[in-house]
């Protein structure tokens, strides 16, 4: 009889240690799933804040006169007005719809003439933050001729341009008739323009 009841006490006791390891099991459940959520959230959160630490932004521009010469210009620019670099990894360059893959094309198609033509490129390019690049800088007759159609209306020079930040996340921008300035698409991946893909 007391052997039962001595009994009966112990299963008491690993019953009430059972309950507790039971209660304590999940509360270590709970605490880590917590835990882990946090992790995460502050994870994405350094991640979000990394990528924003280098953001590019590339801008591109058409400037029409030399304040140095007082002479009129065409020139193309872009420029990094991000954060962070800018990887051109797609460019593509239109004249009335028709994409032409060189500046000598280009020249050649809005002023009959390349002659005396200063060109950089642009396709495959690293921007740094604030760095400003002159693609292309028409002087004289060829500028003359080629502004002439351009501000005229009778061709119309239009680029998109894709890049990405070095996490990868990329952007696509584009110019339509004299809006030169266009605000950044976010993209998951920089299109292929194939055999219209510039090559200056």
């Amino acid at each position: 009889m007391a052997e039962d009841r001595d009994l009966t006490k112990a299963e008491r006791i690993f019953v009430r240690i059972s309950v507790m390891q039971t209660i304590l099991a999940v509360v270590g459940l709970f605490t880590g799933a917590v835990a882990l959520y946090a992790t995460l959230n502050e994870a994405d959160a350094v991640r979000k804040q990394q990528e924003a630490a280098v953001w590019p932004l590339v801008q591109m521009a058409i400037s029409d006169f030399d304040v140095e010469t007082k002479q009129p210009i065409l020139r193309i620019s872009a420029r990094n007005a991000g954060i962070g670099p800018a990887r051109i990894l797609a460019f593509r360059v239109r004249v009335d719809g028709v994409a032409k893959t060189t500046w000598d094309d280009v020249f050649t198609t809005l002023a009959g003439s390349h002659d005396n033509v200063l060109k950089s490129y642009f396709s495959g390019r690293v921007v740094s933050p604030g760095e400003e690049v002159n693609l292309a800088l028409a002087r004289d007759s060829v500028a003359r001729t080629a502004l002439d159609k351009v501000y005229g209306g009778s061709s119309r020079l239009e680029w998109d341009v894709c890049y990405c930040s070095v996490f990868d996340k990329c952007w696509t921008s584009s110019s339509q008739g004299q809006s030169w300035l266009k605000a950044a698409t976010p993209v998951k991946m920089c299109p292929d323009y194939g055999d219209e893909q510039f090559q200056g």
